[in-house]
């Protein structure tokens, strides 16, 4: 979560809210909302100076950070192997169809060429036809 006042960067869990209830406030409460270190340094009546830190850093202890890291990495993990499983059936689908528009035509190809070779073989066959084969075949 970004900050408007500070800008700083902090995770729901790291400043004790969750995701879902910091959408349900409404804006003026977001508006208002401050972090830990933006708290600290309003004045409460003293006249103590306060050091500020760098807005940009993230506040968490590394035990929270992990809890948030491996959720974070197990929806990515999901997002990313529903994106593969969608690539792929894609792809499936594409190299098939190729691959059926490849084997027509070599099919095709493969019966010229099997005409070809009969008519080369018979060369009269191909000028008189299939009447020749067709013929019935008579003993003397």
């Amino acid at each position: 979560m970004s900050l408007s006042l500070c800008f700083g960067h902090y995770h729901y869990q790291c400043l004790g809210t969750t995701t879902e209830n910091f959408h349900k406030e409404s804006k003026q409460a977001k508006a208002n909302w401050k972090c830990p270190n933006c708290k600290s340094i309003e004045k409460k009546g003293d006249s103590t100076p306060v050091r500020q830190e760098n807005p940009s850093t993230v506040v968490c202890s590394p035990s929270t950070l992990s809890g948030v890291s491996d959720s974070y990495m197990d929806e990515l993990k999901l997002y990313i192997e529903a994106k593969l499983q969608e690539t792929t059936a894609t792809i499936l689908a594409e190299v098939k169809q190729q691959i059926i528009l490849e084997n027509k035509s070599i099919h095709e190809d493969f019966e010229q060429l099997k005409v070809q070779h009969r008519d080369s073989r018979f060369p009269y066959s191909a000028k008189v036809g299939p009447t020749i084969q067709q013929a019935p075949f008579h003993r003397c």
